[in-house]
């Protein structure tokens, strides 16, 4: 009898230890973003060669603060083989405090010899982010737009 109360002590504390633990998961930093971008030639004469130009917006809306938070633009694929130029893809934001908002801008030039228009416009998403933080001790990534 002793045995069964001694058992089923034990698994009612192993019950509430792990729905502690649940709890401990969760995420209090909410990070979001927004990107805004456009493609053109340099200039009339070098349509081959095209600039990509974008604006970032990133946002803690939890409610613990985002610590060493980090940014990094991923490029397509097709424009990151053929880059002749990089500028504004890296931006170290450090913490971000709920409610807040941080942006960067930059750019990119590539080599669009034997890519149309058209091909462009079928490529998802030509510029996302990649932001890094950390909360309670842990690392955590979100890549913007899913």
């Amino acid at each position: 009898m002793k045995l069964k109360i001694l058992l089923l002590v034990l698994v009612a504390f192993g019950a509430i230890v792990t729905s502690g633990c649940i709890f401990d998961e969760t995420k209090e930093v909410e990070i979001s973003g927004d990107i805004g971008y456009s493609v053109g030639a340099i200039n009339q004469n070098q349509t081959n060669i095209q600039k990509i130009q974008w604006t970032t917006s990133i946002g803690n809306n939890g409610e613990a603060i985002a610590e060493n938070v980090s940014c990094e633009v991923i490029l397509h694929p097709e424009v990151s083989s053929r880059l002749i130029s990089l500028e504004g893809n890296e931006k170290y934001i450090g913490d971000l405090e709920p409610d807040t908002w941080e942006g960067f801008k930059g750019n990119a030039t590539f080599d669009a010899s034997n890519i149309s228009k058209r091909d462009m416009d079928e490529w998802e998403n030509m510029v996302k982010v990649k932001i890094i933080w950390e909360e309670n001790g842990k690392k955590f990534e979100e890549v913007i737009p899913r």
